[in-house]
Protein backbone atom coordinates (compact mmCIF):
# COMPACT_ATOMS: atom_id res chain seq x y z
CA UNK A 1 0.00 0.00 0.00
CA UNK A 2 1.67 3.59 -1.06
CA UNK A 3 -0.16 6.86 -1.94
CA UNK A 4 -2.43 6.48 -4.46
CA UNK A 5 -1.59 7.14 -8.10
CA UNK A 6 2.28 6.60 -7.24
CA UNK A 7 4.79 4.92 -8.07
CA UNK A 8 8.40 5.11 -6.26
CA UNK A 9 11.21 2.95 -6.45
CA UNK A 10 11.89 2.84 -2.75
CA UNK A 11 9.29 4.02 -0.45
CA UNK A 12 10.39 5.94 2.50
CA UNK A 13 8.98 3.09 5.20
CA UNK A 14 7.68 0.13 4.21
CA UNK A 15 6.42 -3.07 6.74
CA UNK A 16 6.76 -6.54 4.90
CA UNK A 17 4.41 -9.20 6.58
CA UNK A 18 5.44 -7.56 10.03
CA UNK A 19 3.23 -9.12 13.24
CA UNK A 20 3.79 -9.38 16.81
CA UNK A 21 3.71 -12.15 19.35
CA UNK A 22 4.20 -12.19 23.57
CA UNK A 23 4.40 -14.82 25.94
CA UNK A 24 1.94 -14.33 28.63
CA UNK A 25 2.21 -17.20 31.51
CA UNK A 26 4.29 -19.30 28.93
CA UNK A 27 1.17 -18.51 26.29
CA UNK A 28 1.56 -16.98 23.13
CA UNK A 29 -0.87 -14.05 22.83
CA UNK A 30 -0.61 -12.81 18.98
CA UNK A 31 -1.81 -9.12 19.26
CA UNK A 32 -0.43 -8.26 15.39
CA UNK A 33 -1.64 -10.17 12.35
CA UNK A 34 1.08 -10.08 9.81
CA UNK A 35 0.74 -6.06 8.07
CA UNK A 36 2.42 -5.15 5.05
CA UNK A 37 2.22 -0.99 4.20
CA UNK A 38 4.56 1.61 2.50
CA UNK A 39 4.48 4.89 3.11
CA UNK A 40 6.03 7.53 0.35
CA UNK A 41 8.68 10.75 1.11
CA UNK A 42 6.52 13.46 2.54
CA UNK A 43 3.00 11.42 3.05
CA UNK A 44 1.32 11.94 6.27
CA UNK A 45 -0.56 8.62 7.37
CA UNK A 46 -3.43 7.98 10.23
CA UNK A 47 -3.74 4.42 11.65
CA UNK A 48 -7.28 4.32 13.65
CA UNK A 49 -9.09 1.44 15.05
CA UNK A 50 -10.16 0.13 18.53
CA UNK A 51 -8.05 0.29 21.99
CA UNK A 52 -5.77 -3.34 21.74
CA UNK A 53 -5.32 -3.41 17.94
CA UNK A 54 -1.84 -2.94 17.86
CA UNK A 55 -1.58 0.66 16.28
CA UNK A 56 1.14 1.46 19.19
CA UNK A 57 2.95 -1.92 18.93
CA UNK A 58 3.37 -0.94 15.22
CA UNK A 59 4.69 2.35 16.13
CA UNK A 60 7.24 0.57 18.71
CA UNK A 61 8.51 -1.61 15.88
CA UNK A 62 9.23 0.56 13.40
CA UNK A 63 11.11 2.69 16.37
CA UNK A 64 12.80 0.03 17.03
CA UNK A 65 11.73 -0.44 20.97
CA UNK A 66 10.71 -3.83 20.22
CA UNK A 67 11.58 -6.70 17.51
CA UNK A 68 8.97 -8.22 15.25
CA UNK A 69 8.44 -11.76 15.42
CA UNK A 70 7.92 -12.16 11.31
CA UNK A 71 8.51 -10.01 8.70
CA UNK A 72 10.55 -7.01 7.59
CA UNK A 73 11.25 -3.05 8.29
CA UNK A 74 12.49 -0.78 5.60
CA UNK A 75 13.13 2.50 5.96
CA UNK A 76 14.61 4.33 2.12
CA UNK A 77 14.84 0.42 0.73
CA UNK A 78 17.44 -0.53 3.95
CA UNK A 79 16.52 -2.73 6.74
CA UNK A 80 15.53 -0.87 10.31
CA UNK A 81 17.00 -2.79 13.24
CA UNK A 82 16.87 -0.77 16.60
CA UNK A 83 16.46 2.76 17.09
CA UNK A 84 18.15 5.25 15.03
CA UNK A 85 18.21 9.26 13.76
CA UNK A 86 16.00 8.66 11.03
CA UNK A 87 13.36 7.94 12.93
CA UNK A 88 11.88 9.94 15.63
CA UNK A 89 9.27 9.14 17.77
CA UNK A 90 6.39 11.30 19.98
CA UNK A 91 4.59 10.33 22.93
CA UNK A 92 1.20 10.90 24.14
CA UNK A 93 2.76 11.62 27.31
CA UNK A 94 5.01 14.83 26.85
CA UNK A 95 8.38 12.89 28.03
CA UNK A 96 10.44 16.42 28.70
CA UNK A 97 13.06 16.26 31.08
CA UNK A 98 12.15 18.47 34.10
CA UNK A 99 15.05 19.80 35.17
CA UNK A 100 16.09 21.30 31.24
CA UNK A 101 13.99 24.04 30.06
CA UNK A 102 12.54 24.04 26.33
CA UNK A 103 15.30 25.36 24.47
CA UNK A 104 17.89 22.50 26.39
CA UNK A 105 14.83 20.15 25.92
CA UNK A 106 15.15 20.52 22.18
CA UNK A 107 18.85 20.63 22.05
CA UNK A 108 19.21 17.49 24.14
CA UNK A 109 19.82 15.04 21.16
CA UNK A 110 22.80 16.44 20.50
CA UNK A 111 23.99 15.85 23.76
CA UNK A 112 23.81 12.28 22.99
CA UNK A 113 26.97 10.20 22.08
CA UNK A 114 26.21 9.15 18.54
CA UNK A 115 25.64 12.82 17.80
CA UNK A 116 29.05 14.62 19.56
CA UNK A 117 31.07 12.12 17.54
CA UNK A 118 29.95 14.01 14.15
CA UNK A 119 31.71 17.02 12.19
CA UNK A 120 31.61 20.35 14.21
CA UNK A 121 29.67 21.65 11.24
CA UNK A 122 26.71 19.41 11.14
CA UNK A 123 26.63 19.90 15.15
CA UNK A 124 26.57 24.11 13.98
CA UNK A 125 24.22 23.66 11.17
CA UNK A 126 21.63 21.67 13.78
CA UNK A 127 22.22 24.36 16.79
CA UNK A 128 20.92 26.69 14.09
CA UNK A 129 17.15 24.26 13.03
CA UNK A 130 17.12 24.17 16.70
CA UNK A 131 16.51 27.72 16.82
CA UNK A 132 14.67 27.61 13.77
CA UNK A 133 12.33 24.82 15.54
CA UNK A 134 11.71 27.03 18.54
CA UNK A 135 10.62 29.59 16.34
CA UNK A 136 8.23 28.30 13.95
CA UNK A 137 6.87 26.32 16.99
CA UNK A 138 6.19 29.87 18.92
CA UNK A 139 8.19 28.97 21.86
CA UNK A 140 10.69 31.55 21.17
CA UNK A 141 9.92 33.53 24.55
CA UNK A 142 9.66 30.56 26.33
CA UNK A 143 13.59 29.24 26.02
CA UNK A 144 14.40 29.56 29.23
CA UNK A 145 11.30 28.48 30.84
CA UNK A 146 10.75 24.56 32.80
CA UNK A 147 8.33 22.06 31.11
CA UNK A 148 6.25 22.52 34.81
CA UNK A 149 5.84 26.29 33.52
CA UNK A 150 4.00 25.35 30.34
CA UNK A 151 0.38 24.30 28.91
CA UNK A 152 -0.15 20.90 28.22
CA UNK A 153 0.21 21.89 24.53
CA UNK A 154 3.10 24.16 24.67
CA UNK A 155 4.90 20.94 26.24
CA UNK A 156 3.74 19.06 23.51
CA UNK A 157 5.16 21.43 20.56
CA UNK A 158 8.40 20.58 22.92
CA UNK A 159 8.17 17.28 22.29
CA UNK A 160 7.65 17.54 18.57
CA UNK A 161 10.66 19.86 18.27
CA UNK A 162 12.70 17.81 20.05
CA UNK A 163 11.82 14.46 17.86
CA UNK A 164 12.36 16.88 14.63
CA UNK A 165 15.55 18.02 15.80
CA UNK A 166 18.02 14.78 13.90
CA UNK A 167 15.60 15.08 11.16
CA UNK A 168 14.09 11.36 11.01
CA UNK A 169 13.12 10.40 7.85
CA UNK A 170 10.02 9.69 9.66
CA UNK A 171 8.08 10.64 12.53
CA UNK A 172 6.13 8.29 14.69
CA UNK A 173 3.29 9.83 16.74
CA UNK A 174 1.49 8.00 19.66
CA UNK A 175 -1.69 9.65 20.06
CA UNK A 176 0.02 12.92 20.54
CA UNK A 177 -2.88 15.07 21.37
CA UNK A 178 -5.01 12.71 23.46
CA UNK A 179 -4.31 14.66 26.64
CA UNK A 180 -5.37 17.74 25.53
CA UNK A 181 -8.49 19.77 25.69
CA UNK A 182 -10.89 20.19 22.51
CA UNK A 183 -9.65 23.92 21.67
CA UNK A 184 -6.02 22.95 21.92
CA UNK A 185 -5.91 19.92 20.11
CA UNK A 186 -7.73 21.15 17.20
CA UNK A 187 -4.80 23.84 17.84
CA UNK A 188 -2.34 21.35 17.71
CA UNK A 189 -4.34 19.91 15.04
CA UNK A 190 -3.81 22.80 12.84
CA UNK A 191 -0.35 23.55 13.91
CA UNK A 192 0.81 19.82 12.76
CA UNK A 193 -0.66 20.22 9.56
CA UNK A 194 1.22 23.24 8.59
CA UNK A 195 4.59 22.42 10.08
CA UNK A 196 4.62 18.51 8.27
CA UNK A 197 4.07 20.85 5.00
CA UNK A 198 6.84 23.25 5.74
CA UNK A 199 9.08 20.40 6.84
CA UNK A 200 7.76 18.10 4.05
CA UNK A 201 7.92 15.41 6.98
CA UNK A 202 7.17 12.38 6.66
CA UNK A 203 4.20 11.40 9.51
CA UNK A 204 2.82 7.70 10.82
CA UNK A 205 0.30 9.06 13.10
CA UNK A 206 -1.54 6.56 15.84
CA UNK A 207 -5.30 8.27 16.92
CA UNK A 208 -8.60 7.39 17.95
CA UNK A 209 -10.23 9.71 16.87
CA UNK A 210 -11.57 9.81 13.41
CA UNK A 211 -12.37 13.45 13.12
CA UNK A 212 -8.38 13.85 13.64
CA UNK A 213 -6.99 11.62 11.20
CA UNK A 214 -9.03 12.50 8.22
CA UNK A 215 -8.47 16.05 8.97
CA UNK A 216 -4.54 15.68 9.65
CA UNK A 217 -3.83 12.37 6.73
CA UNK A 218 -3.23 11.71 3.14
CA UNK A 219 -4.18 8.57 4.04
CA UNK A 220 -6.05 6.20 6.92
CA UNK A 221 -5.16 2.60 7.99
CA UNK A 222 -8.11 1.18 9.45
CA UNK A 223 -7.68 -1.54 11.84
CA UNK A 224 -9.42 -4.37 13.16
CA UNK A 225 -9.95 -5.38 16.83
CA UNK A 226 -7.56 -7.09 18.82
CA UNK A 227 -5.31 -9.16 16.63
CA UNK A 228 -4.87 -6.25 14.82
CA UNK A 229 -4.46 -6.03 10.92
CA UNK A 230 -5.63 -3.78 8.59
CA UNK A 231 -8.99 -4.30 7.02
CA UNK A 232 -9.42 -1.10 5.13
CA UNK A 233 -7.01 2.47 4.03
CA UNK A 234 -8.75 5.13 3.08
CA UNK A 235 -7.59 8.11 1.00
CA UNK A 236 -8.47 11.50 2.60
CA UNK A 237 -10.92 13.25 0.27
CA UNK A 238 -9.81 16.83 1.49
CA UNK A 239 -7.06 18.74 -0.78
CA UNK A 240 -3.71 19.13 1.17
CA UNK A 241 -4.33 22.87 1.97
CA UNK A 242 -7.22 22.90 4.37
CA UNK A 243 -8.23 24.91 7.79
CA UNK A 244 -10.46 23.57 10.41
CA UNK A 245 -13.42 24.53 8.98
CA UNK A 246 -12.91 21.54 6.48
CA UNK A 247 -14.68 19.39 9.33
CA UNK A 248 -17.64 21.30 8.67
CA UNK A 249 -18.26 20.03 4.74
CA UNK A 250 -20.03 17.25 3.33
CA UNK A 251 -18.25 15.41 2.12
CA UNK A 252 -15.50 15.21 5.81
CA UNK A 253 -19.05 14.44 7.51
CA UNK A 254 -19.83 11.87 4.75
CA UNK A 255 -16.61 10.22 5.75
CA UNK A 256 -16.54 10.47 9.30
CA UNK A 257 -19.83 8.79 9.44
CA UNK A 258 -19.07 5.68 7.15
CA UNK A 259 -15.25 5.25 9.14
CA UNK A 260 -17.62 5.47 12.27
CA UNK A 261 -19.98 2.83 11.06
CA UNK A 262 -17.09 0.79 9.92
CA UNK A 263 -15.34 0.74 13.19
CA UNK A 264 -18.17 0.15 15.39
CA UNK A 265 -19.21 -3.07 13.17
CA UNK A 266 -15.81 -4.56 13.70
CA UNK A 267 -15.46 -3.47 17.50
CA UNK A 268 -16.05 -6.08 20.14
CA UNK A 269 -18.31 -4.72 22.76
CA UNK A 270 -16.92 -4.57 26.35
CA UNK A 271 -19.85 -4.88 28.55
CA UNK A 272 -23.45 -6.91 27.99
CA UNK A 273 -26.10 -4.07 26.35
CA UNK A 274 -28.95 -6.65 26.10
CA UNK A 275 -28.63 -6.99 29.73
CA UNK A 276 -28.37 -3.79 30.62
CA UNK A 277 -31.04 -2.87 28.70
CA UNK A 278 -33.00 -5.60 29.59
CA UNK A 279 -32.46 -4.74 33.75
CA UNK A 280 -33.72 -0.65 32.61
CA UNK A 281 -36.75 -2.56 31.40
CA UNK A 282 -37.37 -4.59 34.55
CA UNK A 283 -36.93 -1.30 36.62
CA UNK A 284 -39.09 0.49 34.11
CA UNK A 285 -41.86 -1.36 34.72
CA UNK A 286 -41.83 -1.87 38.13
CA UNK A 287 -42.61 2.09 37.93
Amino acid sequence: MGRSGQTLMSPCLELVGVSKTYSVGGEPLNVLEPVSFSIDQGEFVSLIGPSGCGKTTVLNLIAGLEEPSSGTILIDGRPARGPGRDRGMVFQNYSLYPWLTVEQNIRFPLRLGVNTRRPQEELWRDLAYAEHLLEIMGLTKFARAYPRELSGGMQQRVAIARALLNRPRVLLMDEPFGALDAQTREEMQELMLLLSRLERSTVLFVTHDIEEALYLSDRLLIFSTHPGQIIREAVGPLERERSLDIKMTPVFLSMKRELTRLLRSTAKPTFDRDLLRRTIGKKSSIR
